[in-house]
Parts: structure tokens; C-alpha cells; sequence
């Protein structure tokens, strides 16, 4: 009789385990709906992303196709910020 008691609270504690982790655990309902609400937001990021990426691929094609090289050379150090130190910019309406 005593063996089917011992049982009976052995798959008790066991359902009980699993039941709990199943909603507060790693992989449960509650994270799940965290994670879902996080990957919604991710995929606005990227579309915002990819709005803003079509834009500036339009303006890029705006450009002349001919780029003076001192001039990209020059504003590569200024957005750089690494200038040589035998060299000296000098920009205008900043």
C-alpha cells in the first residue's frame, strides 16, 4: 500500500516540476511572450533599417559618377578624425 502512496507523490512532484517550468522557466510561456514581443520590435528596427539604407542608396546615386581623390582623401580625415601631423585642413563654415 505504501508503494503506490510513495508513487502517487513521486509523479505529483514531477507534473508539479514540469507544470512550473513550463510557465516561469527558460523556455516558458512567460519568457515566450517577452522573446516574441522583443523579436516584433527587431523587425521594426530592421525595417526602419532598410527604409533608411533605400534612401541614402538614392542619394548615393544622385553623386557624379567622378570623385575628386583629394578631396574624398581629405574629408575621410576629417570624419576620421586622423589628420598627419605634417598636414593642416582647413574647413569653412563650420
Amino acid at each position: 500500500m505504501q508503494a503506490h502512496w510513495g508513487l502517487s507523490i513521486f509523479f505529483l512532484g514531477i507534473s508539479l516540476y514540469f507544470s512550473f517550468y513550463s510557465v516561469y522557466g527558460r523556455r516558458g510561456c512567460f519568457v515566450w511572450k517577452e522573446k516574441r514581443t522583443l523579436l516584433i520590435q527587431k523587425r521594426e528596427k530592421v525595417k526602419n533599417l532598410e527604409k533608411r539604407k533605400k534612401i541614402l542608396e538614392q542619394k548615393i546615386l544622385l553623386f557624379d559618377r567622378e570623385i575628386d581623390s583629394d578631396l574624398l582623401e581629405q574629408m575621410g580625415w576629417q570624419v576620421l578624425g586622423m589628420i598627419p601631423k605634417n598636414y593642416y585642413l582647413v574647413t569653412y563654415g563650420r
